[in-house]
């Protein structure tokens, strides 16, 4: 099975959007694909105060972003078919960890995937919410905060895991080539393909995530822009 999940924060009023694909095996039997898929990666927080499990995906981006960032919501689902769903407000001022002044929306945290195959381009992440003392001079990012980087690069790449009533369920990271297409208003896009066997014909797995040793400018965030 293909899923996707998005997760959407809030900084300075411009929205901040990243996605994920993961392929599964196993079968679930207490939970869904999706909402396994949302625990494993760490995007359910629980406790008091409210906090994403550590050693995680959730937790280290978290653990990155300015206390200015806010966590909007989460929400996973397969894509074949589309009734599996699992969607998950964060609620109760939900935030980035590190105090202290933000770098403004489009200042950006980056990663790009190794390349697997020529067929594909490669993945890229830009997670915003730079605090400014990760950032020394000319967009350099200081060895404390790289550091963090390459943890979450690390675990971005790792296939994940999730035991649900003695079933264990894995998630592959996937890269997901979409098919281009023609809008009514005549400009390009890109959607998934209809079917799943098709789509599968379209992905790149077995790839590593790299960590950007300065910040990159994600234009999309620009003010005024949205995500």
């Amino acid at each position: 099975m293909i899923l996707e999940l998005t997760l959407v924060q809030e900084l300075a009023g411009q929205q901040l959007i990243n996605r994920w694909n993961y392929v599964s095996s196993g079968t679930p039997v207490g939970v869904t694909n999706s909402q396994a898929l949302m625990s494993a990666m760490g995007f359910i927080p629980s406790g008091s105060p409210a906090e994403f499990p550590t050693a995680s995906i959730g937790y280290d981006i978290r653990s990155l972003q300015s206390v200015e960032v806010s966590f909007i919501q989460c929400l996973a689902r397969n894509i074949y078919p589309s009734a599996d769903f699992y969607e998950l407000p964060y609620v109760g001022g939900f935030t980035g960890k590190v105090t202290g002044a933000c770098s403004p929306p489009f200042v950006s945290y980056g990663f790009n995937t190794t390349r697997v195959t020529t067929a594909i381009r490669r993945g890229q992440k830009r997670i915003g919410g730079v605090p400014v003392s990760a950032v020394s001079d000319a967009g350099a990012i200081d060895s404390a905060a790289l550091t963090a980087l390459n943890s979450l690069a690390t675990a971005m790449g790792d296939t994940l895991t999730y035991t649900d009533g003695g079933n264990s369920l894995s998630f592959v990271p996937t890269i997901v080539s979409k098919e281009k297409y023609e809008t009514p208003a005549g400009n390009d896009a890109y959607r998934y393909y209809s079917t799943e066997v098709a789509q599968l014909a379209h992905i790149a797995q077995g790839f590593v995530w790299d960590a950007k040793s300065v910040v990159r400018s994600q234009t999309s965030r620009q003010y005024g822009r949205g995500k």
